[in-house]
């Protein structure tokens, strides 16, 4: 009875073992030997149980979605070539949109070059273009010419503060494109013509307008504190509006500290002047001088 119990129960121990995934019980003594953590362990196993049931779950799920489904390797061959031509052409895309980067960024470098290269053109361009204005003055007495038209419109430009107002606004000097004096006439429309078309009140006009203009310039470039002004004539052909208009102007001048010496036949000029010498001439005496101030 012994002996049967004995290979009963040897019986049993070797179902268990293979069971188990053990052969024989020198590898359960090796196992045993081991100095194993039976909790890391048993977490592990449990791990694996969890990832198990999820990849048994998964293969249901799939199970059921190809229920009733042919494998076909045709197809799958073809799907397959389908996404091998789709991953190239891919491949190609980023190869082209890394090489289109790389010519965007040559393009910007090369875009502030040539807008560097531009801005000094430019600037050499206004060089350029001065050096030839300078050139083409000094040719052929152009610079005189130049120097001068600046000089006639700062003229024509300070004679019409004064002339303006004695002509009562309604006419101005100006300069053509020959640097003759032309007439801008206001009661005209504002059309222009000669200065020949004056009367002999308007010409003394814009000649005493000129002349004083001049005279503010070279007193202002010799930098003195006077001025000192002589008008010769010219009255005679004054209507008498006129003729109170120079006064005015003359009179005006002495606040601009000028000195103005008039000589003159008129004898209302006489009583506008506070200052004068008066020359009378007789046959037996000669020439008389009378100041102002022995009167």
């Amino acid at each position: 009875d012994n002996a049967k119990q004995l290979d009963e129960n040897q019986k049993l121990q070797q179902l268990r073992l293979s069971l188990s995934g053990f052969i024989a019980m020198a590898e359960v003594r090796q196992v045993l030997m081991l100095k194993l953590d039976v909790e890391n362990e048993k977490s592990a196993i449990e791990a694996y149980n969890k990832q198990l049931l999820e990849a048994g779950n998964e293969v249901s799920r799939l199970e059921k979605e190809t229920a009733g489904k042919v494998f076909k390797e045709a197809e799958f061959n073809l799907l397959q070539e389908e996404v091998k031509q789709l991953k190239e052409e891919q491949l190609r895309v980023s190869q082209m949109i890394g090489s289109l980067k790389t010519s965007i960024e040559l393009l910007k470098k090369n875009f502030e070059k040539r807008k560097l290269l531009l801005e000094k053109r430019e600037v050499l361009q206004k060089k350029l273009d001065n050096l030839k204005i300078i050139t083409n003055l000094f040719q052929g007495g152009k610079f005189v010419d130049y120097v001068s038209t600046i000089h006639l419109r700062n003229l024509c430009n300070t004679a019409n503060d004064r002339f303006f107002k004695m002509t009562g606004q309604k006419m101005s000097l100006e300069l053509n494109d020959s640097n003759e004096f032309m007439i801008r006439d206001y009661l005209n429309g504002g059309k222009t013509r000669s200065t020949r078309t004056l009367s002999g009140g308007q010409t003394f006009q814009a000649s005493l307008s000129l002349a004083l203009a001049l005279s503010q310039g070279i007193q202002s470039q010799a930098k003195t504190g006077k001025g000192f002004f002589f008008i010769d004539e010219g009255f005679g052909s004054l209507d008498k509006d006129s003729l109170n208009v120079v006064f005015d102007t003359l009179k005006s001048l002495n606040k601009e500290n000028r000195i103005v010496g008039v000589i003159s036949h008129v004898e209302e000029l006489q009583q506008e002047m506070n200052v004068f010498l008066k020359i009378e001439n007789s046959d037996k005496t000669g020439s008389l001088i009378k100041e102002s101030w022995n009167i």
